[in-house]
């Protein structure tokens, strides 16, 4: 591997994009991430400051997945116990969490609507499900290798991971919510962890070891973030992505127009950023 300078390189097909006017309001929520540090747990993190607060209750229990609601108040998350595999419901308040489904893999990837009514989620090597969180009724939304679901901000559209063969030959793929019309939109073969940004033009994901970014209809593949890793988006455009194999590791934003700013130190596998209400 050869030696990097900066522990980021952020390049301008992001600094270069445009956003919508309601998506230039300044982020104020918190992030919620997963933290790793022998164990898998949930903390809260201010993204003006970098003070952590962990959301986790013990050592008893794994938590990791989170899919921060719109409502800016709840976190739907993964919590892997003895007991088994469940998704949960995160009250940020109160730090409370309430059992939404039992599991049978630990590997969900839970992924909210826009309205805020379902949840998207991988049923181990079944495909997509679809919850809704009110009723609870599950609905079978693709089957097979498909994971990572994330939706377009008018939720109409779901990006999500597709492996062709069962392999990790995976590229990423679209589908309308209701899973008609499925087509490719990156010509990977280790593409994944796709997140649609807020103002719709662009779709987020991994390549191996650096995130990419490529145009919601397809095509325009390039890089944003050499060396990092779970890609997510702020409701202002932000652009939030891990780095955790050099020594600058942590959790950093990428704004338009702005160099990279590293908000935590630590490794942090996965986050969501919530919507400024609270």
């Amino acid at each position: 591997m050869t030696s990097r300078i900066a522990p980021l390189l952020l390049v301008a097909v992001l600094a270069g994009c445009g956003t919508t006017q309601q998506t230039q309001q300044a982020t104020r929520g918190p992030i919620v991430a997963t933290k790793l540090t022998g164990e898998l747990a949930l903390y809260r993190i201010d993204a003006r400051t970098g003070r952590t607060i962990r959301l986790s209750p013990g050592h008893d229990a794994r938590d990791s997945q989170p899919a921060c609601a719109p409502d800016g108040r709840t976190v739907a998350f993964i919590r892997e116990t003895i007991h088994g595999v469940e998704l949960r419901l995160l009250d940020l308040r109160t730090r409370r969490s309430r059992l939404l489904r039992r599991l049978d893999d630990a590997f969900a990837e839970p992924a909210w609507s826009p309205d805020g009514k379902r949840l998207a989620y991988t049923e181990s090597v079944e495909g997509l499900r679809i919850l809704d969180v009110r009723s609870g009724r599950v609905t079978v939304l693709s089957r097979g290798y498909d994971e990572r679901a994330s939706w377009s901000p008018d939720g109409k559209q779901i990006a999500f991971a597709h492996d062709r063969t069962g392999n990790g030959d995976t590229s990423i793929w679209a589908m309308n919510a209701n899973g008609a019309q499925r087509r490719r939109l990156t010509n990977g073969d280790a593409d994944h962890a796709p997140a649609w940004s807020p103002d719709g033009t662009r779709i987020a994901f991994e390549r191996r070891y650096d995130v990419w970014l490529v145009d919601s209809d397809g095509g325009n593949e390039r890089v944003a973030v050499r060396g990092a890793q779970a890609p997510t988006w702020a409701p202002d455009g932000t652009l939030l992505v891990s780095e955790s194999r050099l020594r600058a590791g942590g959790l950093y934003a990428l704004a338009r127009g702005r160099s990279p700013r590293r908000i935590v130190p630590g490794t942090w596998p996965d986050a969501c950023w919530a919507p400024g209400v609270m």
